[in-house]
């Protein structure tokens, strides 16, 4: 069913919509007569805003605790803005220092590091360097997949132990060190101009 079916059954549902609308609307209509049948009411409406009965609702939920009434007279605690005033430096430290990296010309090197150990590395076209060394890694046997995470392409792949020469060659070409574990973790990020 499309929006508009959903739209017309629903409104058939709350009698306002007439049945002759469609088949859909026929259906709900039926419903409607069977629950307002099975309700003893024929024009049977929903409960109005009833002021007592929300002050009954409001006192209820005080008393299990939902709605904590408040003290007046007594100011509300402050926050303090130390925590955003220290985190926004932080922030534009980070900022400034990769502004500083890029105007200095300073390259990414592949990094290893962590238990998961990802190495990281940037190319001109990301994509297409990702397919490359999934090919070439599929070509000797290894099971590689790709993916796309914020931006990132990454590889995932389980290299065979001991790593046979062949993946040890592909890996050396694109600058990737071979995982002890076996477990290679590779995000190919987009190259930063000089």
């Amino acid at each position: 069913m499309s929006e508009a079916d959903d739209q017309a059954w629903m409104a058939a549902l709350a009698g306002r919509q007439s049945p002759s609308d469609g088949p859909d609307a026929r259906e709900a209509q039926r419903l409607r007569e069977a629950m307002l049948e099975h309700l003893g009411a024929q024009d049977y409406e929903a409960p109005g805003n009833d002021p007592e009965r929300v002050a009954a609702l409001i006192e209820r939920a005080r008393r299990e605790g939902l709605l904590v009434p408040r003290t007046s007279g007594v100011p509300r605690r402050r926050t303090s803005m130390v925590p955003i005033g220290i985190a926004a430096t932080i922030i534009c430290l980070a900022g400034t220092t990769a502004l500083w990296n890029v105007f200095r010309g300073a390259t990414t090197a592949v990094q290893r590091s962590g238990r998961d150990e990802i190495v990281h590395l940037q190319a001109a076209d990301p994509v297409q360097l990702k397919q490359q060394i999934i090919r070439e890694l599929q070509s000797t046997g290894v099971t590689a997949r790709g993916y796309e995470s914020l931006g990132v392409q990454g590889i995932d792949a389980d290299l065979p132990r001991p790593t046979p020469p062949e993946v040890q060659r592909i890996l050396q070409q694109h600058g990737i060190p071979t995982p002890a574990d076996g477990v290679l973790r590779v995000e190919i990020g987009a190259q930063t101009e000089k």
